[in-house]
């Protein structure tokens, strides 16, 4: 049986069977303010702390400090940043205001995925689907983000490369 990574929401792993099965990209999704951000920080904290696992959040709007204000509300202890690094990609978009969506932005998301997951972390979060989604005038969205979804799985399934086994997209 595959290794699972649980949620820690009361109810939830066991509907699940233990948790979210090794190499599966997640979609947590809803409407603005229903605890997306907060339940992956959640998530993700638990398995560096109580697992040892190593983690990356890519924030594609919310800043570092922001996130990290949202996790102590929470009351989520301080992490050591070696093991959860929260990547605040919004910084770049800034700075880029003149470029606007002639950029490409998946390119450089998963560019930016890709450089980290070679870091070994094992969980990686990408916050938002409607950041990206923002981000992007897509030709063809369905078949822009079934790709963008398979360089996921690519990523998932090559752990011995990357070091990744789940991915969280918000």
């Amino acid at each position: 049986m595959k290794e699972r990574v649980q949620t820690n929401i009361e109810g939830f792993d066991e509907l699940l069977k233990g948790g979210v099965p090794e190499g599966h990209v997640v979609l947590i999704c809803g409407g603005p303010g229903t605890f997306k951000s907060s339940i992956t920080l959640n998530l993700l904290s638990k398995q560096v702390k109580g697992n040892g696992k190593k983690a990356l959040y890519v924030s594609l709007e919310e800043s570092k400090e922001s996130l990290e204000a949202t996790a102590e509300g929470l009351g989520i202890d301080k992490w050591d940043e070696q093991n959860f690094l929260l990547a605040d990609v919004s910084k770049i978009r800034l700075e880029q205001t003149d470029a606007g969506k002639a950029r490409n932005w998946m390119k450089i998301v998963e560019k930016y995925i890709r450089r980290r997951a070679e870091d070994g972390f094992e969980l990686i979060a990408l916050d938002s689907m409607s950041a990206l989604y923002s981000l992007m005038e897509f030709e063809n969205p369905r078949k822009e983000l079934f790709q963008f979804f398979g360089f996921l799985k690519r990523i998932l399934k090559n752990p011995n490369k990357y070091g990744t086994n789940y991915v969280i997209q918000m």
